[in-house]
């Protein structure tokens, strides 16, 4: 890594577009002007959280504009406003941690035949387990939890876990924090920061964020931090060896420790530095747990590797991200700018 600046991060009614009018011999659609009322007014219902009314809005704004010529920028941005308002709707109805009311407690299997495919190494706080069987928490008797599960993490809470027989994969997780596990390998994360780790070989890992999908490549022994952002995004961190994130049929980036990036629904944001010895001081992932993670040590070489080939120290902090080029940096001491 060249000598470079580097930041010192401190862990962010379906609607129909009606056409009324007098029957007419050769009726005409004005297609673009509907489009564009459809398109404010999804604006305005997903200002208000009204989620499935504004997804109603940009669908049926989206039929409008596939039948104008000039419809090739609008098609996008509709698209693009579908998937962003699918993922900010399922976040808010995650973080809700409510069953609907057309969920009978009842029809939930027993807590007590609940599979044992997860182990939990460590907890703290309030871990609670929703779906499939009945509720249940994390807790000193019970220190597993079935496929399937949706899992809550509370604020000042935590959980690291392994797929059963299998000691490769090892998941950490701080709160406020919801996921569910769908496969060994395969986790749909909805909300909070993430350490995954391996010191032998596991299968490629798959990661479902609110905005898409991510495959990631990897050598071994590797680590990584993922943070979901509030618009339904991600924040990676690489912490040990390089690793390939790869968008399902899109795009790729390779992550080195030290590296943050984010990722959103169709790319990837320019490469940021950031300062290891310090997130690891930190951090609640490495803080907030009774013992480290799993390679600790090898991450600690990693975070000594960079101070030496580092120069210049930015004291800032780097938080939640809206776009691929509008996120937060934050000054904390003027003074302590560059050291």
């Amino acid at each position: 890594m060249p000598a470079v600046g580097i930041f010192r991060v401190i862990s962010a009614s379906v609607f129909f577009c009606s056409l009324v009018g007098c029957i007419q011999t050769n009726p005409t659609v004005d297609h673009q002007q509907l489009a564009n009322e459809c398109m404010q007014k999804g604006d305005i219902a997903a200002n208000e959280s009204k989620f499935d009314e504004a997804l109603a809005f940009y669908e049926t704004g989206l039929s409008h504009a596939l039948n104008f010529s000039d419809k090739g920028d609008m098609i996008v941005e509709f698209q693009s406003k579908i998937r962003q308002t699918k993922a900010k709707s399922l976040v808010y109805h995650f973080k809700s941690d409510q069953i609907p009311a057309r969920v009978n407690r009842n029809d939930l299997l027993p807590a007590t035949l609940e599979t044992k495919d997860f182990s939990v190494l460590q907890s703290y706080g309030v871990v609670s387990l929703n779906r499939i069987w009945t509720d249940s928490k994390i807790d000193n008797l019970r220190k597993f939890f079935g496929m399937g599960r949706k899992i809550t993490v509370f604020p000042k809470s935590g959980i690291e876990f392994i797929p059963k027989g299998d000691q490769k994969l090892i998941s950490r997780v701080v709160g406020p924090a919801g996921f569910l596990q769908s496969d060994s390998s395969k986790i749909e994360v909805y909300s909070g920061i993430y350490l995954f780790s391996a010191k032998e070989r596991p299968s490629n890992l798959i990661i479902e964020y609110p905005l898409g999908e991510l495959t990631i490549e990897h050598s071994t022994p590797f680590a990584f931090i993922l943070e979901i952002t509030t618009n339904g995004g991600c924040k990676i961190i690489g912490l040990l060896e390089e690793l390939n994130f790869n968008m399902a049929g899109k795009t790729s980036v390779r992550v080195a420790p030290g590296e943050l990036v984010f990722a959103m629904d169709d790319d990837f944001s320019r490469k940021m530095n950031v300062e290891l010895s310090t997130l690891m001081a930190t951090s609640s992932l490495f803080t907030g747990f009774e013992e480290p993670p799993e390679l600790f040590k090898k991450m600690r070489q990693q975070a000594l590797i960079q101070a030496l080939r580092t120069k210049r120290h930015y004291r800032a902090l780097v938080g939640d991200a809206k776009t691929l080029e509008d996120f937060e940096v934050q000054v904390l001491e003027e003074e302590d700018l560059v050291k």
